[in-house]
């Protein structure tokens, strides 16, 4: 026992700091000394000075408050390097990758874990979508905080102190809702996991108690953005304000991504706009022969015309996760024009077939791993519909980057490949052409306005 607990330990060590030095590296490399758009937005609200006095926007509180100490820090250095930032979050991105991300995946796909499997979806997460890293962004640690809560609620029912551990799981999904509002959808769905999946076959009373810890968690956390509603608008709503102009914002988008397959954004100085719109003809047609359905923009009409025009809804629905998987603006702020990617489109749709592959024909699999993983991709089905960009499909890669770290096995994967590889290369080729057709259609639509 204490020889395995020494093993872990060391595994854990070991692959902490490889990728912590890795992160270090990167942000050396990039030397990113502005945050642009939404991250410069974020870190402008992180001010310390904003500490009670949070500004009337439509972000929640919880992102800018973790990164507050990083600003602070940096404030008191003469560099422009954002060197606290650069720090600290490579060290809280390795501790949180390497070690709590690494285990839920085993726990969920089985398998096991070394110190190579350890560091496997970190770096591959950090090579195709580096500007998560390197910008202070919602994205990574609202679905890190998803995975933390995750990985508490999976160990809970056996342990001792599963009523902290459901509280703090609670907490943690709040933080990633409040992070990032779509991960509402996680919460919503949390509170039925809860009782039961996570306690199934427990007792009633054990099940009501689990529920009653994550909801007094989630609540907890959330108490402060009722505080600064309540300042701000008058009603202490825990729920963070989606709309600038009190708009829903997921009714925009989901109307948004009718006409846009994906969208993206530039920090070069010669191009006529920072944001990138690549069209959907089809989508603009259709609107076209129902302006009724622009004029009613609401959540309930936009389901009605999804009922009325299944078909037409699946293709766009289909296109966006193409586009979505296309990750061609892994920086999130690009430098060059998507279009000419089409290489580095091949080889993210090469490497999301391999691990898609790898997944689908594992020697072990246990019905409980959707439970798991239920959360994550109800968060990227929710965002499937709306305009795209491709960062928002990172929870995703993330499943297969673990399902791969986990359950790979060489001498299975080889014997899968001898026995199929006719079909596995015409079914590859096949894919491959379909995926490169629909994204390149999607190029050639190009707009540096909303179309």
């Amino acid at each position: 026992m204490e020889s395995t607990l020494r093993q872990w330990l060391r595994e854990r060590v070991i692959a902490f700091v490889l990728f912590a030095v890795a992160l270090l590296i990167v942000n050396w490399a990039a030397d990113v000394v502005q945050f642009p758009y939404d991250a410069g937005l974020y870190w402008d609200l992180s001010k310390p000075s904003l500490l009670g006095a949070f500004p009337n926007t439509y972000r929640g509180y919880f992102w800018p408050y973790l990164l507050m100490p990083m600003r602070a820090l940096d404030h008191w250095t003469t560099s422009d390097a954002h060197w606290a930032w650069r720090v600290i979050s490579s060290l809280a991105y390795s501790a949180v990758f390497t070690g709590p991300v690494a285990e839920f995946f085993r726990r969920c796909f089985g398998g096991r874990l070394s110190v190579a499997r350890r560091i496997w979806p970190a770096l591959f997460t950090l090579a195709i979508f580096p500007g998560l890293f390197l910008y202070p962004l919602s994205d990574l640690p609202a679905v890190l905080f998803l995975i933390c809560a995750l990985r508490l609620l999976v160990d809970s029912r056996h342990g001792t102190r599963w009523m902290l551990a459901c509280a703090c799981s609670g907490g943690l999904v709040a933080a990633a809702y409040n992070t990032r509002t779509i991960y509402m959808l996680a919460f919503v769905l949390m509170l039925a996991l809860v009782p039961l999946f996570f306690f199934r076959g427990r007792p009633m009373r054990i099940r009501a108690f689990a529920l009653l810890a994550f909801v007094v968690g989630a609540a907890i956390v959330s108490t402060p953005q009722a505080v600064i509603n309540k300042r701000l608008h008058g009603v202490a709503s825990p729920l963070v304000s989606t709309g600038a102009l009190g708009e829903s914002l997921m009714t925009s988008q989901l109307y948004w991504g009718v006409v846009v397959q994906r969208y993206e954004t530039s920090i070069r100085g010669d191009v006529p706009a920072a944001s990138f719109y690549y069209s959907d003809p089809v989508g603009i047609a259709f609107n076209a022969r129902n302006p009724d359905y622009l004029a009613d923009q609401t959540i309930l009409r936009y389901a009605q015309e999804v009922l009325s025009h299944p078909l037409f809804f699946l293709g766009v629905y289909g296109r966006h996760l193409v586009n979505g998987i296309d990750v061609r603006d892994g920086m999130v702020y690009t430098y060059g024009l998507s279009r000419d990617k089409a290489l580095w489109s091949l080889l993210c749709f090469t490497l999301f077939a391999f691990c898609t592959f790898v997944l689908c024909t594992r020697e072990s699999r246990d019905w409980k791993e959707w439970g798991y993983l239920a959360p994550l991709l109800v968060v990227v089905a929710g965002i499937l519909p709306g305009a795209i960009e491709t960062r928002f499909f990172m929870p995703l890669y993330l499943i297969l980057f673990g399902a791969v770290a986990t359950c790979l096995e060489w001498g299975h994967f080889r014997g899968q490949l001898r026995r199929h590889w006719p079909s596995i290369i015409v079914g590859y080729l096949v894919l491959a052409c379909v995926s490169l057709a629909i994204t390149s259609s999607t190029m050639a639509e190009l707009h540096f306005a909303f179309p």
